[in-house]
């Protein structure tokens, strides 16, 4: 039986595959590499999870060796779980000091929602609109990217609008940032208060939102003056990825009172971490929660975690995404010179093109996104289209992309925008 065919026989069909209705088989993978069964070779700007790359050397030899000498959970003690949490907490400013380990991105965010809306003593939260935060049922409610006529939303969860710099309600005007927090504002019920604003400080999901420099700022000053919690999911957005900083929040200079991260930490290996104010955790502790789990903190993770970081100071992985990323975003924009492509947003290797049916009308092209997606993997490029209308290009490699790489990917855009457009008698 085909994989194909098994997957769709014996698994849950909501679990998608890449490339439908033309999947591949992949074999193996390395570095900025994947390899499918007949051999051949993908350049792989998507995998943000393989962050150091794929197979790294020292990565499996962490865990190699971990592996044979102890692996239990995090109620007893052992070194591996003080050297994991040192190293992490380096990488944070001093005022985020405490961390619980977790396994996953929807279950630290679940953990850091629970632990706003008890130090703040109300339920009230805030997302933005077509943010994905995890498939848990707490982190759904948050998650309008996910939502459909089917979910149930909740009288406790406020959705405010997602500051697009490009289709944004406010985006034509200098004050914007100021108005959405106005508007914010006008949101919340006096009574209730705010327990938590949860947000991706560059979204995702939503197609690599990147809002304006001074739009957090004025976000948190709301959340802080109505008593609530300011949480920054760094799951897709952290570890260096944006270059000139290691996590998108201190791009926008704003210190949150909690942090989650998760895919890039663990490079692939189920790991991840709430990390927050020390009163934070103490609220949650006096609460009487025992915070428990089988897996959360146990030496193979603490192994992954410890290799992951050593390899992005070591290999000054984020001085290359600043470098390499900012020669691709420089090579984006030039592809603005077909009418279709409507925008390029982002910073380092965290970088969107919005493809449209014309650059007057903004109006997104779902289809032509698509075609080029596939064209670019029958080019051996391997590239993703997300957001919240399927038509943004997505290039989040793992962070050892180098600059030939980038040659190779633009050079494959250059050559299958414009055969596409004529595909599609566009041209």
């Amino acid at each position: 039986m085909k994989l194909v065919d098994f997957r769709r026989n014996f698994l849950n069909p909501t679990m998608s595959i890449s490339y439908s209705p033309a999947p591949f088989v992949i074999a193996r993978s390395e570095g900025q590499y994947l390899f499918d069964e007949n051999g051949n070779k993908f350049l792989d700007c998507i995998n943000n999870v393989s962050h150091i790359g794929h197979c790294h050397p020292k990565y499996i030899k962490n865990i190699q060796e971990q592996l044979p000498v102890l692996n239990t959970n995090a109620r007893f003690l052992f070194d591996g779980l003080k050297e994991a949490t040192e190293k992490l907490l380096r990488l944070f400013p001093k005022e985020l000091r405490v961390v619980t380990w977790a396994c996953s991105g929807s279950e630290a965010n679940d953990l850091a929602l629970q632990m706003a809306k008890i130090h703040s003593g109300r339920n009230q939260l805030y997302c933005l609109a077509d943010a994905y935060h995890g498939h848990t049922d707490i982190t759904m409610l948050v998650s309008p990217y996910k939502w459909n006529e089917h979910f149930r939303r909740s009288k406790d969860v406020t959705v405010l609008d997602t500051p697009c710099t490009y289709r944004g309600a406010y985006r034509r005007k200098e004050n914007s940032s100021q108005l959405y927090a106005e508007k914010f504002t006008k949101k919340i019920d006096s009574k209730k208060g705010i327990a938590g604003f949860i947000y991706e400080p560059m979204q995702s999901c939503a197609g690599q939102i990147v809002p304006k420099d001074d739009y957090y700022k004025e976000m948190g000053r709301v959340v802080h003056e109505h008593g609530g919690v300011i949480i920054a999911d760094e799951v897709q957005t952290g570890f260096g990825r944006l270059g000139k900083n290691f996590w998108a929040f201190e791009h926008y200079g704003i210190v949150p009172d909690i942090v989650t991260v998760g895919k890039a930490l663990g490079n692939g290996f189920p790991v991840s971490a709430v990390i927050c104010r020390k009163e934070i955790a103490e609220s949650f502790h006096k609460y009487g929660i025992e915070y428990a789990s089988s897996y959360a903190g146990n030496p193979l993770s603490n192994a992954a975690v410890s290799a992951v970081i050593d390899v992005i100071h070591d290999q000054k992985l984020q001085e290359n995404a600043r470098e390499v990323g900012d020669y691709v975003k420089q090579g984006f924009i030039k592809l603005m010179k077909f009418n279709h492509v409507g925008d390029v947003r982002g910073h380092g290797f965290f970088l969107g093109i919005d493809i449209v049916k014309n650059k007057r009308s903004r109006e997104p092209f779902k289809e032509l996104a698509i075609n080029i997606r596939q064209a670019a993997r029958e080019e051996g490029v391997l590239i993703s289209v997300d957001g919240v209308n399927k038509n943004v290009i997505k290039f989040k490699p793992p962070m050892v992309f180098t600059k030939e790489n980038a040659d190779q990917l633009l050079d494959t855009l250059n050559r299958v925008i414009p055969k596409v457009l004529r595909q599609m008698n566009l041209q």
